[in-house]
């Protein structure tokens, strides 16, 4: 399944969260990946386990005019964004709406990031704005506006909030002001979304280059290429390897430090013209990540090695994977979303939607599972009462 990047522009909405402002709690999924180096594990989750994810049932739904990014949930709040232009703030119990604010530069085009009672989130594919909004009420705080749109979803880290954009560069703002700190030159797209661990920057571009960046000058660190197809996955960090998927149908490890390959692992035949599209979660020592040939894996983190596959044919997976307590929750683009067990790969539950979860990424908090779909709604699952 080739995407062109027109397309992935188009498709790739934001998820915004926020909430009335009380200190984020640890459970709270604050952005694209869980966190700053896109683990997409959330470890305080407790209720959701392999014993009781297949009693997950509808609990809400919240309707839009357009498609749906991954959401973010920040203090019993829900933050989505719509390709209708919109972001949207839900009451993450009820599905109630709590606010809705109309964007500049269009669909929104990111998922957010919520730190400090801000939402961070970029707009528009040819053109666009990078905003920040007031999390309680939507108003907005401040904007950027970059050459072009921006699809990347961001990540704040001391203060400072890293994105990537249609023009080629990725940008570091300060998060307080919205003034630039830096922007770097890729020489192509960046869709892929930045990762921050250890003071640098970890992104993938449309050249078939991952970065490495220092994340107080923007400066290139290093840079891996292994082919000239683009990266649309983005990096997730652990235990100094820095993890992302290739178009090439491979997985690779790098070292943080150097960007020297540590293993690659291809999990998608290009007899089959198989991509990794999606970003990898990873946890406890193992890497998660589907593929576009309809094979989800499991992959030890040290070496590469197959822990193991769930085949699911005509099945494919573009959004990233959340992991919590043991289970794993993947959508597919048959409007599926998949409860897998962590240590097996065995299919515990399977939940359907009226469209496709292509790049709403599936989420997990505090006993429920959220995730947005092609038939333009936001959905809700959890424990019967």
């Amino acid at each position: 399944m080739k995407l062109n990047t027109s397309i992935l522009s188009l498709l790739l909405v934001l998820g915004l969260n926020g909430g009335m402002m009380q200190a984020q709690t640890p459970s709270d999924w604050q952005q694209l990946g869980y966190n700053n180096a896109h683990l997409g594990l959330n470890p305080f989750e407790t209720a959701l386990s392999v014993s009781t994810a297949g009693g997950l049932q509808p609990v809400w739904t919240f309707q839009a005019n357009g498609t749906f990014s991954s959401p973010a949930v920040v203090n019993g709040v829900l933050y989505v964004g719509s390709g209708d232009g919109n972001a949207y703030a839900v009451n993450a119990s009820t599905g109630a709406l709590v606010w809705k604010k109309r964007l500049p530069g269009g669909g929104t085009s990111s998922s957010p990031a919520v730190v400090d009672g801000k939402v961070y989130l970029g707009t528009g594919v040819d053109s666009g704005f990078f905003v920040a909004l007031d999390a309680s009420t939507g108003t907005t705080v401040w904007r950027f506006q970059p050459k072009a749109g921006v699809a990347s979803s961001p990540a704040v880290d001391n203060g400072t909030v890293y994105f990537g954009a249609n023009d080629d560069r990725v940008y570091a703002l300060n998060a307080a002001t919205g003034a630039l700190v830096w922007a770097t030159s890729t020489g192509a797209t960046v869709l892929s979304s930045p990762a921050v661990d250890n003071g640098m920057v970890f992104v993938g571009s449309e050249t078939g280059t991952t970065l490495g960046l220092n994340a107080a000058t923007g400066a290139v660190v290093w840079k891996f290429r292994s082919l000239n197809n683009p990266v649309f996955s983005s990096p997730a960090v652990a235990n100094g390897i820095v993890y992302i998927g290739q178009t090439n149908g491979a997985v690779v490890a790098l070292n943080e430090a150097t960007g020297v390959p540590v293993w690659r692992a291809f999990i998608a035949p290009q007899a089959q013209a198989g991509e990794v599209i999606g970003s990898p979660a990873v946890a406890n020592g193992v890497v998660y990540i589907g593929t576009d040939v309809g094979t989800f894996w499991a992959l030890d983190a040290a070496t590469g090695a197959k822990v193991w596959k769930t085949s699911v044919p005509g099945e494919t997976f573009v959004s990233s994977p959340a992991v919590a307590n043991g289970v794993v929750y993947a959508g597919g683009t048959s409007s599926n979303l998949y409860i897998l067990d962590a240590g097996t790969g065995a299919i515990l539950n399977t939940l359907t939607t009226g469209g496709p979860h292509y790049y709403s990424s599936p989420v997990v908090v505090n006993g429920k599972v959220y995730a947005g779909s092609f038939d333009k709604q936001m959905h809700a699952w959890g424990l019967p009462q």
